[in-house]
């Protein structure tokens, strides 16, 4: 048994829960699910005794085994059929003594070992358990010819994948498992879903995937406002249970503040008069019900004022008819080719999913069209008003060691009153700006790289998977905001729901091909001549003058009109400010203000009084 007692956890100062207590059986499946950064990262890690809590104790029954997997989990040194072995060390080693012993068995002692070991090799499931290995590593989408392979010479869902097979090859009594399908594709999450519902061991799952948990658990632990709360149902029916809760809660609240309403009235009215005894009788029971009532108000308040996530990433406009062109490309890494393609163009507007298997090349691909890594063979250009942001799947661009807020600045003198409604829109209070990237949670994370890919005012988005690791309101907001995004999007993403709203064109890599819709690479493809001079290097980004503050933007101003010999074309916007239309650079220059209506009433009225004073 895994019980957990009265667990409390506080970060950066602030609590994520207390007094937090759940046991697991042999046997459970729960999902433990709530909001990005309400700590359950943070209490798997308790429940796995990797980190102490600050309050309460977690046991677990001696002899029980318990294995968890991170959200990023990431490989050893050894090969992937090592990596997945190493979980069933007791049974590697019997085999070694087994193989040791079979040309000693001569030996009555040496034979009467062997009988020994080969009696407990069988217990342990020795027997099948290479079976067990390569049914985990093919239902995970890790291809045979990848077994042999340097497991960490693997891409990072490559990794996390070996990770998992590792675990579920164990079989321990108990598997807490954070994000597990975050780097599977459809095939991989259905073999999962089969395996854990044949499994025996006490399973906690973390995940935003509503479909997934309906399958895999059958009761739904809530970490929500500090404290846990358990339903004896799986994901849909607990989420309808606990909505019938707030529900109620709501018209208890609302009962409570008439009833207070109605008492304070009549408290005021006859305070004074013939009634002031019966007055102030109420009055105390006033207090006494108010007491009471206090924690249930405030609750039913609490969850009326939800802050909204207001994710915005622009509108995506702006930019030629071409983002970005491309020759016959080889990408890769050093010397390995991953991906060959045909010349690319991407249009301005353009939706492209790029599909394949886990491994193929996408996020290299990605990572190529956005400018952070150089191809093998071949010219990657960009017009010179593309502005890309790349969003990837494992938050590399993240610096642990930053703030939120330095994050989201980086260097540029951006106005912090800004920057805090830009986080606030995103789901950072004041209390958090402070918080270093690395203590916060992956669905945090994922909203800390959106609130800084929103200050690029993109016209190209290369998103990576940017749905992992949100929870379920977060990702319906973004779903939104990419719907109606009018810029350019690439992206990789497993959210099917996502690939079927934003209606694009699919390009699939398959064995070391990317098929473009249709175009492939060929012996005869060839780079345009004009395309060595046309635009500029893939990451060459535009001054963004909104970035900076007026004056440094009116510098930039005066330093354009000088280059070009002249005034830069303007105009006229609001609160006396004039927005240069030169390029795609946004240079903000002060200008004195436009009237407004009191300033027009006040000119007009001087206007006359001065026509008076001539007519006198």
């Amino acid at each position: 048994m895994l019980r957990a007692q009265a667990l409390s956890a506080i970060r950066g100062g602030d609590t994520l829960f207390k007094n937090v207590s759940l046991t697991v059986h042999p046997g459970d499946r729960i999902a433990l699910v709530g909001p990005n950064g309400a700590g359950k990262t943070t209490l798997l890690s308790f429940l796995s005794g990797i980190v102490e809590p600050e309050g309460g104790r977690v046991t677990l029954d001696e002899g029980d085994t318990l294995i968890a997997l991170a959200q990023e989990e990431r490989a050893g040194s050894g090969t992937v059929w090592e990596e997945v072995t190493s979980g069933i060390g007791p049974i590697i080693a019997l085999e070694q003594e087994l193989e040791a012993l079979s040309t000693r068995l001569d030996d009555p002692d040496d034979y009467d070992r062997w009988a020994a070991v080969e009696e407990q090799f069988g217990n342990l499931g020795g027997y099948d358990y290479r079976h067990r290995v390569e049914e985990a590593l093919t239902g995970l989408g890790l291809a045979e010819e990848t077994w042999e392979r340097v497991a960490q010479e693997l891409s990072g869902g490559q990794q996390t994948r070996v990770a998992l097979a590792r675990a579920l090859v164990a079989r321990p009594d108990f598997l807490l498992l954070d994000e597990p399908t975050n780097h599977l594709d459809t095939d991989a999450v259905e073999w999962l879903t089969d395996h854990l519902a044949r499994s025996h061991s006490g399973v906690i799952i973390v995940s935003h995937d509503p479909a997934f948990l309906d399958k895999t658990t059958e009761s739904t632990a809530v970490l929500d406002d500090e404290t846990l709360r358990v339903y004896p149902a799986a994901y849909a029916r607990a989420m309808e249970l606990r909505q019938a809760e707030k529900d109620r809660l709501a018209a208890l609240a609302k009962a409570a503040l008439e009833r207070k309403a109605t008492d304070e009235a009549f408290i005021q009215r006859f305070r004074a008069g013939s009634r002031a005894a019966q007055a102030k009788s109420r009055e105390r029971q006033l207090e006494r019900r108010l007491e009471q009532e206090a924690p249930l108000i405030e609750q039913a308040e609490a969850n009326r004022k939800v802050s909204p996530i207001a994710i915005r990433l622009g509108g995506g406009g702006g930019g030629g008819e071409s983002l970005v062109r491309t020759g016959p490309l080889t990408i890769g890494y050093d010397t390995t080719a991953i991906v060959r393609t045909a010349p690319i163009t991407l249009g301005r507007g353009q939706k492209i999913v790029i599909a394949g298997p886990n491994g193929a090349g996408k996020s290299t691909l990605l990572r190529t069209l956005v400018g952070e890594l150089s191809p093998l063979a071949g010219i990657v250009r960009w017009d010179e008003r593309t502005r890309a942001a790349y969003y990837a799947q494992g938050h590399e661009g993240l610096d642990r060691e930053l703030t939120v807020l330095e994050t989201v600045q980086d260097g540029r003198a951006i106005d912090l009153t800004r920057v805090r409604a830009l986080l606030s829109r995103f789901g950072f209070e004041s209390d958090d700006i402070g918080k270093k990237a690395g203590v916060l949670s992956g669905g945090e994370k994922s909203r800390l790289a959106l609130a800084r890919l929103a200050l690029t005012e993109a016209n190209l988005l290369l998103l990576d998977e940017p749905t992992n690791h949100l929870d379920p309101r977060t990702r319906a907001t973004l779903l939104d905001v990419l719907t109606h995004f009018g810029g350019a999007i690439v992206v990789t993403s497993h959210d099917e729901e996502l690939l079927e709203r934003l209606g694009a064109t699919t390009w699939t890599i398959e064995g070391g091909i990317l098929d473009a819709a249709g175009r492939v690479p060929r012996d005869e493809d060839h780079t345009d001549t004009d395309l060595p001079n046309w635009g500029v290097p893939a990451g060459t980004l535009p001054e963004l003058a909104t970035l900076a503050t007026p004056g440094e933007a009116a510098r930039r101003g005066a330093a354009k009109e000088n280059r070009a010999g002249g005034p830069a074309e303007v105009q006229r916007g609001k609160k006396g400010k004039t927005f240069s239309t030169v390029g795609m650079t946004t240079a903000v220059i002060d200008r004195p203000a436009i009237d407004t209506p009191a300033d027009k009433k006040k000119k007009k009225k001087l206007s006359r009084d001065r026509s008076s004073e001539g007519r006198r």
